[in-house]
């Protein structure tokens, strides 16, 4: 960013970057982060609002905003108010580039921000393309896969405290040994592994036994991840997944690569695959063995523009946010249309005269 505000690098070099605020309701803290790695708040303020406009919001946004509970409604948080308080703030560049006094924030978005940026218990951080090269060495180098748009470091604050906590996930590394391996899931998943770590527990799949499911080979996470509209104003791009990049302890609960599964984890009605995980499969029933290191964005180009947001893209991102929401209600409308015309096949002699006519005009 060569274009930066001169006053808010004068600050930031009177100031050491960190996310561990100190100052919760100073906006100068959340300018100064956004002048030292944009693409990093960028990146955690997405997650944010993808989480935020999921229907799934009141189980991904945990924590919540205090500032936007209220205590005497029905519902007591108020998404509504949040939502409102997203669509106020403009692009973050416009924060980093802009005096303060020609650019302040509203009470509640300034609020957001400095919340979002001091509760994240993880340190975000841009990396350079060569990053990427780096973890596929350690995994399957040999993996033809399309390179990730953007890559960021996460790393747990306490573990770069100087040492002054006790690190258990450090301990298990030097007594069990540990690797790499990928996670896909659902954009609008990663909000809540920033806050939250991994949710054995809430998963859905547990067709080789209960915990999170990981692969050593990307391309097979891939196949996991789904594409989600995140920030409208986002520098990334508005359309976009992420796979995370995870260190895992190799405990003796964990199934590795191949291993046979634990016979107290399978349940013979939902297993498919015997007593073994596929080859390049790893399985981690405990939360506490399994940490994100690195997060691997893909921009869908064709709906996302990194600059001006033309008509054209504003449609293709409205209209992929509008199938997102209503899959359900599109499928069933579909399945429904085919069984009208089932039905019109079966019962009307005219029906099937017309379809019969137009395909041989179609098909001489």
């Amino acid at each position: 960013m060569g274009d930066k505000n001169p006053d808010t690098v004068q600050l930031c070099q009177r100031r050491q970057w960190n996310t561990s605020i100190s100052e919760p309701n100073s906006e100068s803290s959340f300018r100064c982060q956004v002048a030292v790695d944009l693409m990093a708040v960028d990146f955690i303020f997405s997650l944010f609002v993808t989480a935020a406009k999921s229907y799934r919001r009141n189980s991904l946004v945990r924590p919540f905003p205090t500032r936007f509970r209220n205590e005497d409604a029905d519902e007591i948080n108020d998404f509504e108010r949040l939502l409102k308080c997203i669509g106020s703030i403009r692009p973050l560049k416009y924060y980093a580039q802009t005096p303060v006094a020609d650019s302040a924030l509203s009470p509640d978005a300034e609020h957001l921000l400095e919340w979002l940026l001091k509760r994240c218990p993880l340190r975000v951080e841009s990396c350079s393309a060569m990053k990427y090269m780096e973890i596929q060495e350690q995994t399957s180098p040999n993996t033809s896969i399309v390179h990730p748009d953007y890559v960021f470091e996460v790393v747990r604050k306490n573990e770069i405290d100087n040492g002054k906590r006790t690190n258990s996930f450090e301990e298990l590394r030097e007594r069990y040994g540990s690797m790499i391996a990928y996670h896909g899931t659902a954009l609008e998943n990663f909000h809540s592994i920033l806050f939250n770590g991994f949710l054995s527990h809430l998963n859905k799949t547990a067709l080789f036994g209960s915990g999170t499911y990981l692969s050593s080979d990307l391309s097979v996470c891939m196949g996991f991840t789904r594409s989600a509209t995140a920030w409208e104003h986002s520098q990334m791009g508005s359309q976009m997944s992420c796979v995370a990049v995870c260190e895992v302890i190799k405990h003796p609960d964990v199934t590795l690569p191949g291993e046979r599964l634990p016979c107290a984890d399978l349940d013979q009605s939902t297993t498919l695959g015997g007593d073994k995980a596929p080859d390049t499969y790893v399985v981690v029933p405990n939360n506490d063995h399994i940490r994100p290191r690195y997060m691997l964005v893909y921009v869908d180009r064709k709906c996302s523009s990194t600059g001006s947001r033309t008509p054209g893209n504003r449609l293709c991102s409205s209209v992929t946010h509008f199938i997102a929401r209503h899959r359900f209600a599109l499928i069933m409308l579909g399945y429904m249309v085919v069984l009208c015309l089932i039905g019109l096949w079966q019962n009307s002699r005219y029906f099937r005269k017309s379809v019969l006519k137009y395909v041989a005009m179609v098909i001489p």
